[in-house]
Parts: C-alpha cells; structure tokens; sequence
C-alpha cells in the first residue's frame, strides 16, 4: 500500500475507500485527455492498475510532443503492437539496428535540420544530395544517391512476402508484370496474383511514418494508381480484381488494412504473426542499412576548396 500510495502521488490520482473494512472495491480518478476519469478496481490489482495509468500517461505525453510524437502517433494505430515486438528480445534485428530505431523514431538523428537547432550557421541542405533539405524523411524516401538502397530495402520485403504465399496462390503468381488500365496507361504493380477469374493486385509501399495519416494516405495513393488495372480486368471478364496494398512504415509502423491484403492473398492467420514480425525488421534493417550508406558516402565525398591544388579529390 505504500508503493501504491506514492504512485497516486505521482500520477496525482485519488483513491477513494468504500466503507468496507478491509477495503474490498477502490475508486481511482486518474487525470486523462478527456478530463478525470473513475476507474473502480479491487484492491488486489491496485499496484497493476497504477502501473497500467502511468504507461499510458507517459504514452500520451510522448503524442503530445510537437517532433518526437509524429511517429509514436503513427505507431498506436496498430492493434497488433508489431512495432514492438523487438524491444525485449531483439528478434529480426542486429543489435546495430536495434540501437538505430530508438534514435530514429526519437528523432534524435543527427541530420542537417536538427544539427541546425545546435550549431547556428550550418547549412540545412542534404550533405549528399545538395538539393533539399536534410529531414529524416528526405534521407529515407527522397535522397537520389540512396535510391538503390531504399529499391533494396523494398525488394526485400517483397521476397519476404513471396516467400510466404501458399502453394495455390504460388502457381499463378507473376513479379513486375506489365498490365493496362483502363485508360491505356501501362503500370507495374509488384506482385499480382491471377487464376484466370479472379485477381489480386499487390504493391509494396514503405512511407515514412510521420503522422497518424501517414500511412492511410499512402495506400489510398495506391489503390488510386491501380485501380484502373482492376477495373479493366473485370472489363474483360474476370469475377473479380482487387487492390490490397501492402503498406509498412518506414520506422516500422504497420498499417492496419494489411490484414486485408494478407488474408487475400490466403496466408493462414497463424503464419501472420509471424509475417508482420518479420516484414517490420526486414524495413528497420533495411532503413538502419539507408542511414549507414548515408554517412559512409558524406565522409568520401569532397569537402569544399579540395581537389584544387591542395591535393587529389578522394574517390
């Protein structure tokens, strides 16, 4: 009752006894968003409970945080917590990429826009690039020197969702496939599964997770482009022709309507937990591998006033 007494005292709660003695039912009005709310428990559970309201206060001042809360906002909308399921045991990661994703989702990363905060006068611009400023979001998805590694990263999680189709949807399975809208336009979705009569069109997205939406906007953006494909399959006959895409933040987030596109593709429920595990470290170590070349080709690449005649250009 003393840990429980101090912990009311840090998360400035109030415990009401009933007139039972001892006390059999506990009210605990803890502070939240919406005001005070009355949480009625026994007494065996008091300490749990407390532990419960001060994860989920501590959660809440982390979303209210105007940088570091952009992505911990995109992270809670997933039900299945695969986020997390490297926090403890390190499954999937490298102990190199599991140092790098605290930082990274912290927004802690030492780029050009946060540098800026501390040392005044460095250039905002990318140190590689030279053409945008240096956000973490330019360095993962729009940096043009890293592109052949941000295309790796996305072609490993589509092996690892390849990799995981039944025997059934394997024998009518094509990669890269060159198929037609309705409008004439030629596109290429990733994966496109295709029995004759029925069709599902796949696309492997990883957008940076930088805000609640994130992730919604970026399937919706994909549903848009292919939809003119299911469209003119069902035109020429077919029973019926899908989009389901496949949408993993870059920061691991993972998007809710996923569940959709695996259970269209007939991948069992016991195997998905397994799946979203894994996709999820597939990106972090691919995005920790990103970061790596990032500063590898910012330390060869020529600082300003050589190559003259004080010296060689490095290569």
């Amino acid at each position: 009752w003393s840990d429980a007494r101090r912990c009311c005292l840090r998360l400035l709660c109030r415990v009401l006894t009933p007139g039972e003695d001892p006390p059999l039912l506990l009210e605990v009005t803890v502070p939240d968003d919406d005001g005070n709310t009355v949480h009625t428990i026994t007494s065996n559970v008091m300490v749990s409970k407390l532990r419960q309201f001060s994860r989920l206060a501590e959660g809440r001042a982390l979303a209210a945080q105007c940088a570091q809360g952009r992505v911990s906002r995109c992270l809670a909308r997933d039900r299945f917590a695969t986020h997390s399921h490297f926090q403890t045991t390190g499954v999937g990661l490298s102990f190199r990429a599991w140092l790098f994703i605290h930082r990274a989702r912290l927004d802690v990363l030492p780029v050009g826009v946060a540098l800026r905060r501390s040392y005044i006068g460095r250039s905002t611009d990318c140190r590689v690039c030279h053409s945008e400023p240096e956000t973490v979001c330019h360095v993962i998805s729009h940096c043009r020197p890293m592109l052949h590694a941000i295309t790796e990263r996305h072609n490993t999680v589509l092996g690892r969702l390849t990799g995981a189709l039944p025997a059934a949807a394997r024998g009518s399975l094509s990669l890269g496939r060159e198929m037609r809208s309705v409008a004439g336009q030629a596109l290429k979705p990733d994966l496109v599964v295709d029995n004759g009569t029925d069709a599902v069109i796949v696309d492997v997205t990883c957008p940076f997770d930088g805000g609640p939406d994130a992730l919604e906007v970026a399937a919706q953006a994909k549903v848009l482009k292919y939809s003119g494909i299911a469209q003119a399959l069902l035109a020429s006959g077919y029973r019926s022709a899908v989009v389901r895409p496949l949408v993993v933040g870059a920061l691991g987030s993972w998007w809710p309507g996923n569940e959709a596109c695996l259970a269209k593709l007939g991948i069992p429920r016991a195997d998905r937990v397994w799946l979203r595990s894994r996709l999820v470290s597939d990106v972090v170590t691919g995005w920790e591998a990103v970061w790596t070349l990032f500063l590898n080709r910012e330390a060869r690449a020529p600082r300003q006033g050589e190559g003259s005649a004080g010296g060689p250009t490095p290569v």
